[in-house]
């Protein structure tokens, strides 16, 4: 797994809905819906932290799905945000 540190841009709009979030940029008028492995995901990325770092939360959060189910949803998840504007990511 790689170890980007990620943040959140600034200027996301964040919708909470049930166990959901929307996500809408401004500059890109991109929309993003986050399921709750998601929403946990962006919960944490209030401030800058690295990958590593939110697996462990979430192997935690999440103790009945397999690591390897959550090590795949987020890793495919920290692509589509970083790919829609929603993230940033500094390499270790």
């Amino acid at each position: 797994m790689r170890n980007d540190r990620l943040h959140r841009k600034e200027g996301v709009f964040v919708k909470h809905l049930n166990n959901q979030a929307f996500l809408a940029h401004p500059e890109t008028n991109a929309i993003f819906n986050l399921n709750e492995l998601g929403c946990a995901i962006w919960h944490v990325l209030e401030t800058p932290i690295y990958t590593e770092e939110i697996a462990d939360l979430l192997y935690i959060a999440f103790p009945d799905i397999p690591e390897e189910n959550i090590h795949s949803d987020l890793m495919s998840l920290i692509l589509q945000l970083e790919q829609n504007g929603l993230i940033s990511l500094s390499p270790t």
